[in-house]
């Protein structure tokens, strides 16, 4: 998924996940966005290049973890239906293919999850003529539907994470899983198969702030440490080459 993104040179999806890019938004970035990159900006221990690497990845997955044990022991204070990873449908997937990050009713996109782990073609074809310029993982950056700022960063999954990546999917769908237990209680086997299936189905996962309720920020954690990662990591990109 998203192949074509990432090897895209649309400006808008090859501009790096830097604290220079996102300052230059602050202005017009939506409240938990904004919210989230604030967060970011706390200054971490020096560490070895590599272990500061390994220690964001268990950073990563020790929030996952944590998200899913929060669900999957919440009683009341937000909606029986309230999720805060939401699979997106194919017809959804194609959108954000074409660069747009589909609407969330009621609630607000901070991220998409790219759990496409299948290798990226590396030949290129005679008329293509774009080189990698730099090094680092890159990660698009999409506008919102109707919108032509980029904001919304999706994290490609295989890229970010290696040999660990499987195990990360592992714990996305621990968490979609603990969300359809939850959310299809008193509803019937129907309801839940069908949430099961979509949950199982899904390449593309976002994350979102539910409009209201005590826990509406539940996966600002998961968001947070997947954003530090990123920046960490760099952002390759690729240009034309005149």
């Amino acid at each position: 998924m998203l192949r074509s993104l990432a090897r895209a040179s649309v400006p808008a999806l090859s501009r790096a996940v830097a604290p220079t890019v996102q300052a230059s938004r602050a202005a017009t970035a939506r409240p938990a966005l904004l919210q989230l990159r604030a967060a970011s900006s706390h200054a971490t221990p020096h560490l070895p290049q590599q272990q500061q690497g390994a220690d964001l990845r268990s950073a990563v997955e020790a929030e996952l973890s944590t998200l899913r044990s929060k669900i999957a022991g919440m009683g009341g204070g937000a909606s029986p239906d309230a999720a805060w990873f939401r699979p997106l449908s194919r017809d959804e997937t194609a959108f954000v293919n074409m660069g747009q990050v589909p609407s969330s009713p009621g609630a607000e996109v901070l991220a998409l999850l790219d759990l496409d782990l299948r290798p990226v073609p590396t030949t290129l074809g005679d008329g293509d003529k774009r080189k990698t310029v730099t090094g680092g993982v890159h990660v698009p950056l999409l506008a919102h539907m109707g919108h032509t700022e980029p904001a919304v960063p999706c994290y490609p999954l295989r890229d970010l994470f290696g040999a660990r990546a499987p195990r990360v999917v592992g714990h996305i769908h621990d968490v979609l899983g603990a969300q359809v237990a939850r959310n299809s209680t008193g509803k019937g086997e129907a309801a839940r198969a069908e949430l099961e299936t979509a949950a199982r189905d899904a390449s593309l996962v976002a994350v979102v702030v539910p409009a209201d309720g005590a826990f509406r920020d539940l996966a600002m954690g998961s968001a947070l440490a997947l954003f530090r990662l990123a920046l960490h990591e760099g952002n390759g990109q690729e240009e034309a080459v005149l």
